[in-house]
């Protein structure tokens, strides 16, 4: 598994025949899981529309407008572990960043 530009990850045999929720109900929910885990994001919009320039066949395209997941980081406080998100994290990556654009 790996996205453009990301380090390939092997699965453990553990993820792949314990952890594994396969098969998938649909095409759509692979594309959430890879939106998810691979994409660190959620999907915010989508816009369908029909394509076709022939008339009696139905070609849909579109788009997704997604939103970056911020990375969840932890300190102590008065001996109270607060948990928090850090959008401003760059995963690792020195690409594109939350609201850069």
């Amino acid at each position: 598994r790996g996205a453009i530009g990301y380090p390939a990850k092997l699965d453990t045999k553990k993820e792949v025949f314990e952890d594994s929720i396969l098969p998938y109900t649909s095409p759509y929910e692979l594309l959430i899981e890879i939106i998810e885990e691979q994409l660190n994001s959620e999907v915010m919009c989508c816009v369908l529309e029909p394509t076709s320039l022939l008339e009696g066949n139905l070609v849909l395209g579109g788009a997704l407008l997604l939103k970056r997941k911020g990375v969840t980081k932890s300190t102590t406080l008065s001996g109270e572990e607060i948990f928090y998100t850090d959008d401003d994290d760059a995963l690792g990556n020195e690409g594109v960043l939350p609201r850069s654009m």
